[in-house]
């Protein structure tokens, strides 16, 4: 029985996942440019994406909901989106 073995020459055409993602699957960001009023799109995954918000007056998966005016009454102040709190 003859055992083949190929040999690679040549040099990596990507150095790390997220390049070869980019170039093969393309750049979510870039293509969809799905954060909306200002939101700055960071690409995670494969085909996946975050929003960041913060700053905006925005919140939510694509930056689309209007924050929420601070209300100092309302006891249940925990529940304010963190993309709406400017320190």
């Amino acid at each position: 029985m003859l055992l083949q073995i190929k040999i690679c020459l040549h040099q990596p055409v990507y150095l790390s996942i997220q390049e070869n993602l980019q170039k093969n699957v393309g750049n979510v960001c870039k293509l969809q440019q799905p954060c909306q009023n200002g939101g700055f799109c960071q690409p995670i995954k494969r085909r996946r994406y975050k929003c960041q918000c913060t700053g905006t007056g925005f919140y939510g998966t694509n930056c689309e909901t209007v924050c929420p005016e601070p209300n100092p009454m309302d006891t249940q102040f925990w529940r304010f989106p963190q993309d709406c709190i400017f320190i």
